[in-house]
């Protein structure tokens, strides 16, 4: 390596480090890094909590880097999403006497049907979430929630941070203390997190990290890049860069500020934060020059094999040291990105190759009449084990017989039919033999798969996880010589990072919708997608979807300078020689 080459690289990884170490060192009581994806922030957390004698706690909206940032603090800290530190702190606390209560994510969807039968009025599970995220209590609903909650001694996500933030605002005494609490990814946060932070950091000194060129959620949970703006221009806050990012490589980051520089022109992105990103050579230099330009793979149609059989060809490719990398790392092999129409088009060719891809799906968990009997087969008076049956199995006359009970505020199960609540009561004593590790014969084995309607493998399965989608799914039987492939959405992308990464549906209409007029959340999803990539990005075009021909993205121009483009010629799934550059 030249002289001078050598003693770029050693400044660069001076002012790193020296960049890290100033964070740490503060003395100040609030400190606010902001930074770009993949530039250390885990590690500068690390060192802050190490200087402290760690028993911190760590907190993050997204589930997707919990697992890492446990690995990354080494035991230093706690780490938890919003929602588990909510539910740890409501079984140590009695948080509006929910010491023991039930967390049952579909709540929301129970109390709507509550409230339509008790008053006859229509409210989606989105308003309430709305109301609680906002702290909005102008027209009574979060109260008219909370009381219904109460009647079955439940809480699910938002509702149950909503009523922690509420027990420690009226006693303050409680608020738990650490010798330092880390926040990552806080331009995720809504209203009502960003005042629980706050409220913490009244007890405790805070070190908070985010980026606002990500913010992505909304529209989805209310949360707004404004709040860490606040926080940057707010006095009482020390705030930092981490400028160099160890994660992509030069093309990669060259990318992402152009594609800023842009937006701003446009008008996008104001308020923006000002801050520094550059690929952090020392680590990336080699990957750099091996993978000097994004991929941009013409596909003729979406309506074909094409997109699919393009990224299997690509996925082949991977040599296996990246594929143990990944493996070892804990990151997928392969992440593809994208709308979904195309990214379902993709998977159903990829997994046909490599059928341990996986398809990421929501988090949403819908009312199952199994989760009410898990509950009655522990309790068999449980509201809301009842009210879940009720919910998955109607009679008729329900909604009467429930209108009753929820006037009186009375026992739901004397109140139902003798006939349907012995049929139940049944099946859920059924239920509490495999809980209890035993074995069912064949007529009861009959009798539970006909009545839920799933096999004894899948009964077998639910009752083994636990509801809460924070759960983190077993690694067991996986084969660690096979690429990991995961295909997401463009929010769900959020946490990620891959080896490779693939972005499909490059085109207007789909990323961005509106070609004359790009959104905020367009450029935060296009920087999100491309900051995935540790060593090689395909972007995908198609030309045609449907019956329509489609226009390449816009976001194509603004990478133009960054790509070499190859096109997928008609024929069928293409193999290597169907590529051609051009």
């Amino acid at each position: 390596m030249p002289e001078d080459q050598a003693a770029a690289l050693e400044e660069m990884s001076r002012r790193r480090s020296e960049a890290s170490a100033a964070i740490v060192s503060s003395a100040a009581q609030k400190r606010l890094i902001v930074a770009g994806p993949g530039t250390g922030k885990s590690f500068t957390f690390q060192q802050a909590l190490k200087a402290v004698g760690g028993d911190g706690l760590a907190l993050t909206f997204i589930r997707n880097l919990v697992r890492d940032l446990a690995t990354d603090l080494d035991g230093l800290a706690e780490v938890f999403t919003f929602h588990g530190y909510c539910k740890y702190l409501m079984h140590r606390h009695d948080v509006a006497g929910l010491q023991a209560g039930d967390y049952y994510p579909p709540l929301p969807e129970v109390i709507v049907e509550d409230i339509l039968i008790r008053t006859g009025r229509v409210v989606k599970t989105q308003t309430i979430e709305a109301r609680l995220q906002n702290l909005d209590t102008s027209d009574g609903l979060i109260d008219e929630v909370l009381a219904q909650a109460d009647y079955y001694n439940a809480v699910s996500h938002t509702d149950l941070v909503y009523r922690v933030l509420g027990f420690f605002e009226a006693v303050p005494d409680s608020i738990p203390t650490y010798p330092l609490i880390v926040v990552d990814e806080f331009q995720d946060f809504s209203l009502l997190e960003t005042t629980f932070i706050a409220l913490l950091g009244d007890k405790s000194r805070v070190l908070i990290a985010g980026d606002d060129d990500q913010a992505l959620y909304k529209q989805l949970r209310h949360a707004s890049p404004d709040f860490i703006r606040a926080l940057a221009a707010d006095d009482d806050y020390a705030v930092f860069e981490l400028p160099y990012c160890s994660r992509c490589t030069s093309v990669i980051v060259a990318a992402v500020r152009d594609l800023l520089d842009v937006a701003i022109k446009a008008g996008n992105l104001q308020g923006r934060i000002p801050k520094n990103f550059d690929c952090y050579l020392p680590d990336k230099g080699a990957e750099s020059a091996a993978h000097p330009k994004i991929i941009h793979a013409k596909i003729s149609s979406a309506n074909t094999p094409y997109i699919g059989g393009y990224i299997s060809q690509q996925i082949a490719r991977i040599p296996p040291e990246d594929i143990a990398r990944s493996r070892e790392k804990g990151y997928p092999t392969a992440l593809v990105i994208g709308p979904r129409p195309f990214l379902n088009k993709a998977f159903d060719v990829v997994v046909q190759n490599f059928p341990s891809a996986r398809m990421k799906t929501s988090d949403k968990i819908e009312i199952d009449v199994l989760a009410g009997y898990k509950r009655i087969a522990g309790d068999d008076q449980s509201r809301l084990g009842w009210r879940i049956v009720v919910s998955a199995r109607p009679f008729d006359g329900d909604q009467a017989t429930l209108r009753a009970v929820f006037d009186e505020a009375a026992e739901l199960a004397p109140a139902l039919p003798e006939e349907y609540r012995d049929e139940h009561l049944e099946l859920a004593r059924l239920v509490g033999v495999l809980i209890e590790g035993g074995a069912l014969s064949e007529d009861e084995e009959q009798r539970l798969t006909t009545a839920v309607e799933r096999s004894m493998e899948a009964i077998s399965a639910f009752l083994g996880t636990d509801e809460d989608p924070e759960s983190t799914p077993s690694d067991d039987d996986v084969d660690l010589s096979e690429p990991d492939i995961l295909f997401t959405s463009l929010v769900g992308a959020k946490g990620l990072s891959a080896e490779h990464v693939f972005i499909v549906g490059m085109n207007n209409g789909h990323f961005p919708r509106d070609r004359d007029n790009v959104s905020d959340e367009d450029v935060c999803k296009m920087l999100v997608a491309l900051s995935r990539t540790r060593k090689q990005c395909h972007v995908v075009s198609a030309g045609f979807f449907g019956s329509g021909q489609l226009e390449q993205s816009v976001f194509l121009n603004v990478l133009k300078p960054h790509l070499r483009t190859v096109t997928v010629k008609k024929g069928g799934v293409p193999p290597v020689s169907w590529i051609s550059d051009g």
